[in-house]
């Protein structure tokens, strides 16, 4: 009888082990279980992730096509007396199994366009098209190719005399009398009159905002109002410094010194509405040092021919009309409507202003 109880007892111990053993077994099965469902639940994640940054990529690449048809740089060169060149030829070759060359082979992705304007006419002779990817979707080196690209076709056939553009370094290095790449042809580079003047303000009204300086700043407009004075009556570069540096006087009441006057009428104190600036006063030195910049002034001779590049900014506005930044166009329709832009642009540039019955402007 004890012999039986014992193998009992033994073989419920076996069972009990065994029940431990498949219950830490599955204890491990468990906690595999949720690993994976937690592993399934990142994968899940991952997947809305790779979806979203696809999303966004193909809205950033439908933004960038959309932009490509409203981005433009413009120039303006003076003194032209163009042949028109054909672009049907590009619109056709396709139709017509031509080769067209390479240089005429530009699609408008991420467009660049260069306008060259002819001073006398104001009429649109020349655009040309660059392709970002053509320069490594690298838009800083866009307006000096594009640049590179407009001159070359050109100086070969017109005789051109002067370059007006906005501030651009590479360009102006470019058009370097010395060094740069045009330097051979003799021209003339004018840098546009409106924003060398907002820049000119840039700095006074920083100048200004220091601590001690606030009272150079009634007298901004006035100083580049000055400015544009002399850039406009300058007829040398020497004659132009000779203007600016008076309003280091005038600023402080003193309109007669050794070396000059001021050639405004007699000023009348009572009338007089801004503060003079004191002599030697922090807000006299910051101005003194605007005035007299040797990096700013070195770009004299390119303002003096009192250039402006509006004209262009007249006509970006009219592409609009015909390819709006709301709508996406193939390249080549696109081209095609920047072109009858172009075209009703210079048909309708010699107008007159519309005058009512007395023949005042209307």
């Amino acid at each position: 009888m004890s012999t039986t109880i014992k193998k009992l007892a033994e073989e419920l111990e076996e069972i009990k082990k065994s029940l431990n053993f498949m219950s830490e077994e599955i204890s491990k099965v468990v906690k595999q279980q949720v690993n994976l469902m937690g592993l399934m639940e990142e994968v899940r994640e991952l997947r809305n992730t790779i979806k979203i940054r696809d999303e966004i990529e193909r809205l950033e690449q439908r933004i960038d096509d959309l932009e490509q048809y409203s981005r433009a740089d413009d120039l303006i060169i003076t003194g032209l007396a163009t042949k028109h060149h054909s672009y049907a030829r590009i619109l056709a070759s396709d139709q017509l199994g031509e080769d067209v060359p390479t240089e005429e082979q530009q699609t408008l992705e991420q467009q660049v366009v260069q306008f060259m304007n002819k001073q006398e006419s104001r009429d649109i002779v020349h655009i040309v098209s660059l392709d970002k990817r053509e320069t490594n979707r690298n838009s800083v080196i866009m307006e000096k190719e594009c640049f590179i690209r407009t001159m070359d076709a050109l100086l070969p056939e017109i005789r051109i005399t002067e370059v007006v553009t906005d501030a651009h370094t590479q360009i102006s290095a470019l058009l370097n009398p010395e060094h740069g790449k045009y330097k051979e042809w003799g021209l003339q580079y004018s840098l546009d009159i409106w924003h060398a003047a907002k820049s000119l303000g840039k700095k006074l009204r920083r100048a200004g905002t220091v601590r001690e300086q606030s009272e150079l700043l009634p007298w901004i407009r006035h100083i580049v109002n000055h400015f544009w004075y002399c850039a406009k009556q300058a007829s040398s570069v020497e004659d132009f410094k000779m203007k600016w540096h008076a309003v280091i006087h005038h600023v402080r009441n003193q309109h007669t010194w050794a070396t000059g006057a001021c050639e405004h009428e007699p000023v009348d104190d009572d009338a007089q509405e801004k503060p003079w600036i004191k002599q030697g006063s922090a807000a006299h030195q910051a101005l003194v040092a605007v005035v007299l910049d040797e990096r700013w002034l070195k770009d004299v001779k390119t303002f003096i021919t009192f250039r402006t590049t509006s004209d262009l900014k007249n006509f970006q506005n009219h592409i609009l009309m015909y390819a709006g930044k709301r709508y996406s166009y193939t390249p080549a329709v696109y081209h095609t409507r920047t072109l009858l832009a172009a075209i009703d642009y210079n048909c309708h540039n010699g107008r007159l202003p519309a005058r009512n019955k007395d023949g005042h402007k209307m």
